[in-house]
């Protein structure tokens, strides 16, 4: 079980930018899609 609670606590930044960078290209490219 501490295995698993290191292991996502390692995890869970990565998955919070991978998600800050989809938000962020999902945006960029409405934008450009609109202009």
């Amino acid at each position: 079980m501490k295995d698993n609670e290191n292991e996502i606590k390692k995890v869970g930044p990565i998955v919070e930018t991978a998600w800050g960078i989809l938000l962020l290209v999902s945006s960029v490219t409405l934008f450009l899609i609109g202009c």
